[in-house]
């Protein structure tokens, strides 16, 4: 593993640990009321309706299509279909481990869409990040036109950010919740894909 790479990870997993702190002794509630406040600034029934989609868009459904089609097409069954089935999966398992370890209420605020686990760290900003960061990586890796690769990875990080600040607006996680869940889906998707890396390395090795 590479310097750079060790260094990111020790990153992502340390800025959890900061949010983790905060989150014990207290010292994040204040920004995150201020950051719902700013947020709820906005509310209104068409911006609503608009949110409500955006946040559908992170939900198990849309997810569970996007594995289907990329296991089910041959051409991007090994190269993008494993991989983010296994983010994917990984990052949820971990989403809900955490999530009975912390045990979080959801905010005491006006919820515009019912859900009923535990609050932090957010599951659709954890499984969302997980799940376009891996694509970002797969495709900045086996894609061959630069300038398509940047601009899908620009899109995918814009989407799942939108859809973790969707969950803030609809008052069902707080945004200490949401930046979790970005950072620890990004540290798992960087994970396997550092995994991958690794056994392709190996299996080449291998042949020679």
């Amino acid at each position: 593993m590479k310097k750079k790479d060790i260094a990111l990870v020790i990153t992502l997993l340390s800025l959890f640990a900061f949010i983790v702190i905060l989150l014990e002794t207290g010292k994040i509630i204040r920004i995150e009321n201020a950051v719902y406040m700013y947020i709820s600034s906005y509310m209104n029934p068409i911006f609503t309706i608009i949110v409500k989609i955006i946040t559908n868009l992170g939900g198990p459904v849309i997810i569970a299509i996007i594995c289907l089609v990329l296991c089910g097409l041959h051409q991007t069954r090994m190269k993008y279909g494993i991989p983010v089935v296994i983010t994917v999966f990984s990052s949820f398992i971990l989403n809900t481990i955490l999530k009975y370890i912390f045990a979080r209420q959801r905010p005491s605020v006006l919820r515009l869409i019912n859900e009923t686990s535990y609050s932090f760290p957010s599951g659709h900003s954890m499984i969302n990040a997980s799940l376009y960061t891996i694509i970002i990586l797969l495709l900045l890796k086996n894609a061959d036109k630069k300038g398509k690769r940047i601009i899908a990875s620009i899109s995918l990080v814009i989407l799942f950010i939108i859809i973790g600040l969707s969950r803030i607006y609809l008052g069902v996680h707080y945004f200490g919740d949401v930046i979790a869940g970005w950072i620890l889906g990004v540290f798992v998707a960087f994970v396997i894909y550092l995994v991958i890396k690794y056994l392709e390395i190996k299996n080449i090795l291998n042949k020679k």
